[in-house]
């Protein structure tokens, strides 16, 4: 494209030019093998995509800009880099115990399991109605996670929810024995209208809702779908809680635009379960 106009830059400018292109030349060469060479000695170099104006960092690495701090406040040099799965937000010394401030990130403060059976070819699932199975946390310190409510005194691991209507779905892997795929028929809903969390409590109207309930409260059997002796929270079962992935023995096997399939293992014998989308459909 700039070919016509080449005759009339060497006729007008002809010194001018040839001068400009060769120092920026000079100049974008030392810029680009300065950096690259630093990188090379540190580790391995990220892959830089660019298209148009936008360019995209990409790697395995968390981005720790240096020089500098990251962390809450106008004092650092940037925001905390997050993974998906930690947290964004820093351990406020007014809330939380030492360690704390404003370069401390609040938990979760690792990466998310991901917990679909290796290898898989299909992509990580975030924006469905099970996507809690696949993307699996926890933090010991605060005993909360995607799996929760193990007690030294008064154990009962059990799992967020996940809903295709009208059921309710989650794991429980209660010492009494009862554990496995828990559901749940919501059609059977929460009601109060009595503006009270418990009898004793004042009268409040943003207690009154019509909502489901938690397990604790919900006057039905908890009724599950499993194998005998086949845990799908065995991690939760022991004298300590988990310290690390994977958190359950749970996995995702396969998911379509129809369904998903979901798979946990233990004491030798396996449980495979086929959940259809949108319905109450379920085959185990």
């Amino acid at each position: 494209m700039n070919t016509p106009l080449a005759p009339l830059a060497a006729k007008f400018f002809p010194f001018v030019k040839i001068g400009m292109h060769f120092h920026a030349s000079l100049w974008v060469a030392i810029l680009l093998l300065v950096p690259a060479a630093a990188i090379a000695r540190d580790g391995p170099v990220p892959d830089v995509i660019s298209s148009g104006p936008v360019s995209i960092v990409t790697g395995n690495d968390e981005i720790h800009p240096e020089p500098g701090m990251q962390g809450n406040g106008g004092g650092f040099n940037s925001l905390f880099f997050m993974v998906p799965g930690e947290g964004e937000a820093d351990r406020n010394c007014d809330n939380f115990p030492p360690p704390c401030g404003p370069d401390v990130r609040q938990y979760p403060n690792r990466r998310y399991d991901i917990a679909y059976e290796s290898p898989t070819p299909q992509p990580v699932q975030s924006n469905d109605w099970w996507p809690g199975v696949g993307l699996q946390w926890y933090v010991p310190q605060t005993h909360a996670g995607w799996a929760f409510g193990w007690s030294s005194t008064n154990n009962k691991p059990r799992t967020h929810q996940f809903i295709s209507e009208p059921f309710a779905y989650d794991f429980v892997d209660f010492p009494s024995a009862t554990h496995g795929l828990r559901l749940w028929n919501q059609n059977a809903i929460a009601v109060k209208t009595d503006g009270k969390l418990t009898r004793c409590n004042p009268f409040d109207p943003k207690v009154n809702e019509i909502d489901r309930g938690f397990l604790a409260p919900e006057n039905q059997a908890v009724v599950t779908v499993g194998l005998e002796n086949v845990h799908p929270l065995s991690q939760m079962l022991g004298p300590h809680e988990p310290t690390g992935p994977p958190w359950t023995n749970v996995r995702v096997r396969r998911y379509s635009d129809w369904g998903l399939v979901l798979a946990y293992a233990n004491s030798g014998s396996e449980m495979e379960i086929t959940m259809a989308n949108g319905s109450g459909s379920l085959q185990a």
